[in-house]
């Protein structure tokens, strides 16, 4: 009787719930181009062109739409919702990997309690439209008919793309080359060439490991109504705004979530620096493949990157 009380109050509480105003975009005014597959396209080879790659064409012997739909694997990556009730508080977090992600989900899944769903569909190799139908459906059939408010965490997005790059080389350390775990420069050199050119690394069932270094805002889809956005430079106070949302205490566990990624174990860090110091051009590549990432969550551009803001991929 109890538990059928509860669950009657779950979705009672989730019918009545009035939906928290959606996030207000910085990229709102982008956000058609950010969705737009050819805008995507566009952007690719304005990173490619800053590290003296030509456009992507028929010469490479894949056809347009493989192209297309490769770019859209890296710029359109979702890494799937998890869904709980927590004392009967309905709560929804959008995944993004190395944001947190991991401590966010072991500390929701600690605190109570019991995920009555948790969803993960990836859209990127090999199987885009199958997962992006399968999200969409998911999200529009049981999210949106409870209207379930939603939270996500970001990170600076060069900060997420060396996160990503440890997370890589931790999934596949048969790709680290020779005897020292150490990476140079030259091996992040020829893993941002691998996006570039639709040749990522297939590590045995690894294959999607690449995809953490893509781009955040991948989870930007019209149909997901994101209501909060926290930022991990500033975990602990957003994490309270994440409370308040739902009025309920979500207290931490900090010794929850730990990767081994965290530890930069074969030198990530100071080989991108390394390699963006000398080649400012991979600076300005891996800017264009994060650059929703600076414009919809709020972060400044280095100062070599700001002319992305006035290409003509955008008009």
């Amino acid at each position: 009787m109890h538990t059928i009380c509860s669950v009657l109050c779950f979705l009672l509480w989730m019918t009545l719930l009035s939906p928290i105003g959606s996030a207000e975009w910085n990229c709102k005014k982008h956000n058609h181009f950010r969705l737009n597959p050819l805008a995507n396209l566009k952007l690719m080879n304005i990173a490619r062109k800053s590290v003296g790659l030509g456009e992507l064409s028929g010469s490479d012997g894949k056809s347009h739409t493989e192209h297309v739909k490769y770019v859209e694997s890296v710029f359109a990556v979702a890494h799937g919702v998890a869904l709980y009730n927590i004392s009967g508080v309905p709560m929804s977090y959008v995944r993004i990997y190395k944001a947190a992600n991991n401590d966010i989900l072991e500390n929701l899944n600690n605190i109570h309690y019991q995920a009555i769903r948790h969803k993960v569909l990836r859209y990127m190799y090999g199987n885009v439209a199958t997962s992006e139908d399968g999200l969409r459906y998911w999200v529009q059939s049981v999210w949106h008919r409870y209207s379930v408010p939603s939270f996500t965490f970001v990170r600076e997005p060069l900060s997420h793309f060396s996160s990503g790059f440890r997370e890589y080389l931790s999934r596949c350390p048969g790709d680290v080359p020779g005897a020292s775990p150490i990476i140079t420069k030259h091996f992040v050199r020829t893993a941002i060439l691998g996006i570039l050119t639709n040749n990522v690394s297939q590590c045995g069932n690894e294959a999607y490991s690449m995809a953490h270094v893509f781009p955040m805002s991948g989870v930007l889809r019209p149909y997901l109504n994101i209501h909060f956005i926290g930022h991990l430079e500033k975990f602990a106070e957003d994490w309270k705004g994440v409370e308040n949302m739902y009025n309920i205490s979500l207290p931490l566990n900090t010794s929850l979530g730990s990767h081994e990624s965290s530890h930069d174990v074969h030198g990530v860090n100071a080989a991108v620096r390394d390699l963006f110091d000398s080649e400012p051009g991979f600076l300005q590549a891996v800017c264009a493949l994060l650059y929703y990432d600076f414009e919809c969550f709020e972060y400044i551009l280095p100062e070599s990157c700001q002319h992305l803001k006035k290409e003509d991929w955008m008009t």
